[in-house]
């Protein structure tokens, strides 16, 4: 949902249960604009909420140059501070769906994964050895979360994007005001 647009949209998802109360969509709306001119984005989006047990996680994407190459992703737990998010890439996902639980709400939360190996013992018998635990912080969860769900939701209308001379992607006129 476009920040320009945001308390709008949010209404109209409210027959799906999706629900914001009046003071987080009020902040939200002041927030994003704030968080527009402070990174200097050309777009931003509010991309949703996680709920963690102690705090939820509002989560915002700002689009710089190109569409597609030059999101960024941003969380907040009170809708008026927002943290950037790194990078995900391949590792980071593969570590991050490695933490089993629920999201606490706390960034530096650290869940520990421990690997279960099958090893041959002295007399021929399998048994299975623990490895040394692996530390993964809910902030790494995150990322991986937030990467898979673009990655396996996002869908774009044909001509909804255009390829400009210098190679960046950028929205189509015909498609402003949707």
């Amino acid at each position: 949902m476009d920040c320009d647009t945001l308390l709008n949209d949010v209404e109209s998802l409210g027959s799906a249960g999706v629900v914001l109360s009046t003071e987080q969509k009020v902040l939200l709306q002041t927030s994003l604009t704030l968080l527009k001119e402070q990174y200097k984005f050309r777009r931003v989006f509010f991309w949703g909420k996680i709920l963690g047990i102690k705090d939820d996680y509002f989560l915002a994407q700002g689009v710089e140059n190109d569409e597609l190459k030059d999101r960024k992703t941003l969380y907040s737990n009170d809708c008026v501070n927002w943290k950037l998010l790194p990078p995900s890439s391949e590792d980071a996902i593969a570590k991050g769906n490695l933490a089993a639980g629920r999201f606490t709400g706390d960034p530096s939360f650290v869940f520990e994964y421990i690997e279960m190996k099958k090893v041959i013992g002295d007399e021929g018998e399998v048994r299975d050895e623990a490895q040394p635990p692996v530390a993964i912080k809910e902030e790494e969860k995150l990322v991986a979360t937030i990467a898979q769900i673009d990655q396996d939701c996002a869908i774009v209308p044909r001509a909804a994007y255009n390829l400009t001379a210098t190679g960046k992607v950028v929205q189509s006129r015909t498609f402003e005001g949707q």
